[in-house]
């Protein structure tokens, strides 16, 4: 096991599948749709990453999109068991964008809740990603070089970590970490384990 004192986690895209639980809610409020417009509104999720915006392009009420979103979401029992195995050797925080209301409906809707030592959400810190000093926050009193960020968005994870010193594992397609400065690369969260037992970790 690796010497990272400290793992920060992200939340969407990196823990849970946020973005797909958006698309399966939209196809679910919106019903049958071409293909072509079924392909369109999975790139529209993608690219948008906002309820609210997409509520209104949808003319659907933000509130309904937002509780079917909550409903899609599917825990991930292997997750949830890699981080009880994780919290053995290392601290863990999850640090995220969103408000508290919704993104502590996500933690709790995906099986996530009593997994982490600490909770951070930007809604009620009034700190957001990519600030640096919602970080130093997450970090609390370990130094940036004794622990590891572990997030899906080279921008808002990745990059903040890289200008403190920290170590960064990029969970996505190897396309994203190619624009990316990150240490790391996995295409799932679940391999993280791999990364903690290379030597080339220490």
């Amino acid at each position: 096991m690796s010497d990272f004192e400290l793992l920060v986690f992200d939340l969407d895209g990196t823990l849970i599948d946020r973005d797909g639980a958006l698309l399966s809610a939209c196809e679910k409020l919106l019903g049958p749709r071409p293909a072509e417009a079924q392909g369109e509104l999975a790139s529209l999720v993608a690219a948008s990453g906002s309820i609210r915006r997409l509520a209104a392009r949808f003319r659907l009420p933000a509130d309904q999109l937002r509780k079917a979103m909550l409903e899609e979401l599917r825990p991930r029992a292997e997750v949830r068991q890699l981080l009880v195995r994780l919290r053995k050797d290392h601290g863990l925080v999850l640090y995220t964008n969103g408000s508290a209301a919704v993104q502590h409906a996500k933690i709790r809707a995906a099986g996530l809740d009593g997994c982490f030592d600490r909770y951070l959400v930007s809604g009620e810190v009034g700190l957001r990603k990519p600030d640096t000093a919602f970080l130093k926050l997450a970090l609390g009193g370990t130094p940036a070089a004794d622990a590891l960020v572990v997030g899906d968005d080279p921008r808002l994870d990745i990059a903040p970590a890289v200008s403190l010193g920290a170590a960064t594992c990029l969970v996505g397609s190897a396309a994203k970490h190619e624009a990316a400065q990150s240490r790391f690369h996995v295409d799932d969260v679940l391999e993280l384990t791999e990364v903690l037992a290379c030597p080339a970790s220490t």
